[in-house]
């Protein structure tokens, strides 16, 4: 539990980063903190933007020191959706995907022992889905093409030499296929461990070779699903009927 929170609390530092980040490039000469939100519901900006990081910066830092993992999820995430529906310059789904989990966090460590089972495995579903959508979200003429990849080779931070367009569309379809694999293998008792080790070494090299402006964006998605790998040992330890006979 408390390495769960550690990891999560890394990725919320990583969204405060990556929010400064979009902002300097967006709205450089803007005078409020970060992550900056539209007007359109007539709120104080500078009040959210300002108290709203504090918060993030303040519930990264609880959780970090594995206090109140509970109280500080559910702050966590609750700005960030607040963040979320005020914000209309701004899409990521890596802030979704805190928010789901940071909230199913905050349940499972209020629960009693069998119900906090439940919500680990909401954890783990939600992993499942992660890998699963985007598999089938990629099934799409311009990523099966190799142009997104090339796009990616090409503002890499090493500056990698880009493949043939065949490569390319071959590296396309593995993807693919090892985001389906990965997705189920989770779930499947005699792979699950080599499936969370293989998952753990794509996220790195995910992060590691990711483009300059994307970098922060990354490694926080990175740290999110290490948070939600931790979940798959919870559920192991958390049964979600208890023995009555015991």
């Amino acid at each position: 539990m408390k390495m769960q929170a550690r990891l999560l609390a890394v990725a919320l530092l990583l969204l405060v980063f990556e929010s400064l980040e979009v902002t300097v490039y967006l709205a450089k000469s803007f005078p409020c903190f970060i992550p900056v939100v539209s007007n359109s519901w007539g709120l104080p900006i500078r009040f959210l933007t300002q108290g709203g990081t504090i918060v993030l910066l303040l519930s990264a830092l609880d959780l970090l020191l594995a206090k109140r993992v509970a109280l500080s999820a559910a702050l966590g995430a609750t700005t960030l959706l607040v963040f979320t529906l005020c914000d209309e310059r701004y899409y990521s789904n890596h802030v979704f995907l805190a928010c789901i989990l940071l909230f199913f966090f905050a349940l499972a460590n209020t629960s009693p022992h069998r119900v906090g089972g439940f919500y680990h495995r909401c954890i783990c579903v939600q992993a499942s889905i992660v890998y699963l959508a985007t598999a089938f979200a990629k099934c799409n003429s311009s990523y099966l093409s190799g142009a997104i990849l090339k796009v990616y080779f090409e503002r890499s931070f090493f500056e990698l030499s880009i493949p043939s367009i065949e490569v390319l569309q071959l590296l396309a379809i593995s993807s693919i296929a090892f985001e389906l694999t990965l997705g189920l293998s989770l779930w499947i008792p005699r792979y699950k461990k080599a499936a969370l080790q293989t998952g753990v070494l794509f996220h790195a090299i995910l992060a590691l070779f990711s483009p300059i402006d994307q970098f922060f964006g990354v490694l926080c998605f990175s740290f999110l699903m290490f948070a939600s790998y931790l979940s798959f040992q919870e559920i192991v330890h958390r049964p979600l009927v208890e023995n009555d006979a015991a």
